[in-house]
């Protein structure tokens, strides 16, 4: 087999080029890690699965829409899951949309809404209306919120 120059020359062009691409990606990459683009806010940072991870403001705010909700007929509780008695699922958005919800309808006894965190992506922000809560609430169940017309 003979070597000719054009065969060269594409090698040598294919090694060049190669090495061009690979270095422009790596400088690329470091640069974005020490923060020097400026197109991405300095508070979001990129997620080791690939994704972005909120800033700590965004996140804040999908806590607090998750744990935060008035009441003035229902008792609330935390990390609570009430099983049994649905006659109602629905996407709240957040937990006063579920809360105010259940207020405003008189077969409301009682409700569980699934947080935005839940391991279940077809369930974040799910709320259930419940006709009925004679089941045992569920207690230490993280993603839940719960509450019920009355006391516990």
């Amino acid at each position: 087999m003979k070597l000719t120059r054009r065969d060269l020359f594409a090698a040598v062009g294919g090694i060049v080029l190669g090495g061009a691409i690979a270095t422009t990606a790596g400088l690329s990459y470091r640069a974005y890690r020490k923060g020097l683009r400026t197109q991405v806010p300095k508070d979001i940072k990129p997620a080791d699965e690939g994704g972005w991870v909120l800033s700590s403001n965004d996140r804040k705010e999908i806590v607090a829409v998750d744990q935060v909700a008035e009441s003035k007929i229902l008792a609330v509780r935390q990390e609570v899951d009430i099983p049994g008695g649905d006659y109602e699922r629905f996407e709240a958005g957040s937990l006063q949309n579920c809360v105010t919800k259940c207020e405003q309808d008189e077969s409301c006894k009682a409700f569980t809404y699934a947080g935005s965190r839940h391991p279940v992506p077809e369930k974040r922000r799910v709320c259930w209306l419940k006709g009925s809560s004679s089941d045992d609430p569920v207690h230490k169940a993280k993603h839940y919120v719960s509450g019920r017309r009355g006391t516990w």
